[in-house]
């Protein structure tokens, strides 16, 4: 099986998550510094029996940053004995901004701030700066504040408490010694734009008075696209894939403002595209067969209002797309809400309700970001081993497609979704999807649409080892009617099988993909109306 430990009996959807595996529980050694005969020495613990044990307290660990966290922190050379009376000082929050592997060594700040202060109590100084953010946004979600403690010779520690214990710490009757908090340069999620309302936000506030959802908006805060933001969405795929998946839960139930209009949509579910061809099959095109410039979601070089971010409407020969774009990727939008006025959802590839087709209205386009979206952007931005935006509902997450079934970046788990419209029966369909639709016991599309289903499940099983059944293209053919422009697409498939009916490999294979492009191609008119019921309810969710 693919992914499968060949050590232990687990198995994993990705690569990644079995080399992590391997990592943390089959590594044979681990190098620890031990303190002996009053010196600080290092050596080398070998695995036994499945763990790690300490020489010095004999715990022993099964994952090797368990067994680091132990020996970085001397856990076993710690004791009981009181210690001396200690002064509290509180050191003001901060949220962590996400940082990608920087080589620079860590530096200890001339004067302490809130970051290194949450470092120093957990002895994590020393990590490389990706883990050490990885480490104040876990601090951050559980609401842990450092503090400071000083005793009687000046000599300074930090620990961490939740805020509500800070009162009942006993401290001495001396001088408190304030931790000074260094001030720093606006964070994705400053002290400043967090927990706001739409109608405390700069330029939403004219909205809520006239939005027919104003109730529904009401529960939600919401921080205008900061320049750390489009730092952070114009960062390079290639060395980072974990932002795929950021970029697109970044502007998931974002409120885009054209100001020259007043017009305004919350984009409800969007889809990420990677900007090259080595980095995504399906990204923009640039240039046509023909050699003449396409229409690009590309920032323009001045002008913009987010430095290269760029909303904009592309007109195609199937209709008019909204989409966000940055340097390294273009944000899809495919389902969206008018919210200046009463009108049906929008759901699918196009986007009539929401037109900015020119520069001026591009540049007049403010966006503002759902909190609770932009904090998991951020968790998804620093984990490198991630390979979805949710662990919920992995067919939501794919794409709507209808082309290149034989790359593997057409499987990409890179759609996300609002907080309010995060229900299945919110999210538009796709070919991926259309077989859970209430009505896919009822025409030979949604019969054909289990195929696609059932080959995306084998492919987010098995990665380049997927493979399509012969068993299960002949069910969708027993379902559909013979005389059938679908049912003669499914048997056009069911020909690509070899006479001892062997599994098709689907990743490489461009003559598969031939047959199930034509396929998709019939399904689209299934799935828009399926999208039909999708608006429904997404009227429904937002006016309840």
């Amino acid at each position: 099986m693919a992914n499968a430990c060949t050590q232990c009996p687990e198995t994993f959807v990705s690569a990644s998550q079995l080399r992590a595996h391997n990592f943390e529980y089959h590594s044979k050694s681990i190098t620890a510094s031990i303190k002996q005969d009053g010196e600080l020495r290092d050596i080398e613990i070998e695995r036994i029996d499945g763990t790690f044990t300490c020489p010095t307290c004999a715990a022993s660990y099964q994952s090797k940053s368990a067994a680091k966290r132990h020996f970085q922190r001397e856990t076993c050379t710690q004791t009981d004995q009181e210690g001396p009376i200690l002064d509290v000082v509180t050191v003001p929050r901060a949220l962590a901004v996400p940082c990608l592997p920087i080589s620079d060594p860590p530096k200890v700040p001339a004067t302490l701030d809130h970051d290194f202060a949450v470092l120093n109590a957990l002895q994590q100084v020393h990590k490389s700066e990706e883990e050490k953010q990885k480490l104040l946004l876990m601090m951050e979600a559980f609401d842990l504040a450092p503090f400071a403690l000083k005793d009687s010779s000046g000599i300074e520690f930090n620990a961490l408490t939740h805020p509500a214990n800070l009162a009942n710490v006993s401290t001495s009757d001396s001088e408190r010694h304030r931790v000074a908090h260094i001030p720093r340069k606006r964070r994705l999620l400053d002290s400043g734009s967090r927990q706001c309302s739409p109608a405390a936000v700069p330029g939403l506030e004219s909205l809520m008075p006239i939005t027919p959802y104003a109730k529904a908006l009401s529960t939600r805060k919401f921080i205008e696209l900061s320049s750390d933001m489009c730092e952070l969405v114009n960062r390079d795929w290639t060395l980072h894939p974990q932002l795929r998946y950021a970029c697109a839960q970044v502007f998931a139930g974002s409120i885009l403002m054209n100001t020259q209009n007043n017009q305004a949509i919350i984009a409800n579910t969007v889809e990420g595209y990677g900007r090259t061809r080595t980095t995504d099959a399906h990204r923009e095109p640039f240039v046509s067969k023909k050699g003449i410039p396409c229409p690009t979601s590309l920032p323009p070089p001045s002008g913009s209002r987010y430095e290269d971010v760029w909303p904009t409407t592309i007109h195609y020969n199937d209709g008019d797309r909204l989409v966000i774009g940055t340097q390294s990727c273009n944000i899809l939008v495919t389902s969206s809400l008018r919210l200046d006025k009463d009108e049906p959802a929008s759901v699918g590839g196009s986007t009539m309700s929401f037109l900015l087709s020119g520069l001026k209205d591009s540049q007049a386009t403010k966006i503002f970001l759902d909190e609770y979206s932009v904090e998991s952007a951020l968790r998804l931005a620093i984990d490198r081993t991630v390979w979805c935006i949710s662990d919920r509902n992995y067919h939501a997450q794919l794409r709507q497609l209808r082309s290149k079934f034989h790359d593997g970046s057409t499987y990409h788990l890179c759609r996300a979704s609002g907080y309010l419209t995060r229900a299945h029966t919110l999210q538009p369909y796709s070919l991926f999807t259309l077989a859970n639709h209430d009505a896919s016991h009822s025409g030979d599309g949604h019969s054909a649409a289990a195929l696609f289903h059932d080959m995306s499940k084998s492919i987010l099983e098995k990665g380049q080892d997927a493979v399509l059944e012969y068993a299960s293209v002949l069910r969708v053919k027993e379902r559909c009617s013979d005389k059938g422009r679908i049912g003669k697409s499914v048997q056009g498939i069911i020909e690509r099988f070899s006479s001892d009916r062997r599994p098709i490999p689907v990743i490489g294979n461009e003559h598969l993909n031939e047959s199930l492009v034509e396929l998709a191609q019939l399904l689209s008119t299934y799935i828009a109306s399926a999208n039909v019921s999708v608006a429904a309810c997404i009227k429904q969710i937002f006016e309840s």
